[in-house]
């Protein structure tokens, strides 16, 4: 199952994440964070969030946009694995494999230095069952630090948990305007400009 979440900003990214679901086969379900009219509607009450897409800006060096992100994965967790992608994330790939590895947490971590936010890109998460005491800490953290990302880094870099990595050149591809080669599983187009990537990379895909 593929778990995403978006507002009405997101409905043609949505629609793009539908498409290429169906046609790799994979269920999805998908949260409504408001006007979005697809899925099921999860809550956010920021009014910043609904009109700008984050939350706040945090000592201004980022705009924090996923602090529902944990919450949602806890919602929809139960007894089967889960895939977590951004609403500007799809699959071209089928990526089953992820699974047969020993984890509460799949990652994907960054070629490059990951500066402030840290190694790994929140964008692409895969979690099992097991990951429920993981999720939990990752609510508080979130709540407490403001970010998300800033959070699950610091769950990752405690080693209490078995959490995995894979590569983002793979499993989170978001190396644009370079075309992904055959061995991609999952892009990301994390970008100002991630609509008009997102139609011309659709073509392709």
């Amino acid at each position: 199952m593929i778990i995403t979440a978006a507002n009405r900003k997101f409905k043609f990214h949505i629609q793009q994440f539908m498409i290429h679901c169906d046609q790799l086969g994979y269920e999805y379900s998908i949260y409504d964070l408001g006007g979005l009219d697809i899925g099921r509607y999860f809550p956010v009450k920021s009014k910043m969030f609904q009109e700008q897409g984050y939350y706040n800006n945090v000592n201004d060096q980022w705009k924090t946009r996923e602090l529902h992100k944990p919450g949602i994965i806890k919602n929809a967790l139960s007894f089967s694995n889960l895939t977590y992608m951004d609403a500007d994330a799809f699959p071209i790939n089928r990526f089953d494999e992820v699974f047969n590895h020993d984890f509460d947490l799949g990652v994907t971590v960054r070629h490059e230095y990951g500066g402030c936010l840290g190694k790994i890109n929140a964008g692409v998460i895969f979690i099992k069952p097991s990951a429920i005491k993981l999720i939990d800490e990752w609510i508080e953290l979130t709540e407490s630090m403001g970010n998300d990302q800033l959070a699950l880094n610091k769950i990752y870099q405690s080693q209490k948990y078995k959490i995995k990595e894979f590569p983002t050149a793979i499993y989170n591809y978001y190396y644009f305007p370079e075309i992904p080669n055959q061995n991609v599983k999952i892009v990301h187009f994390k970008t100002n400009n991630r609509r008009a990537y997102m139609l011309n990379y659709s073509k392709i895909f």
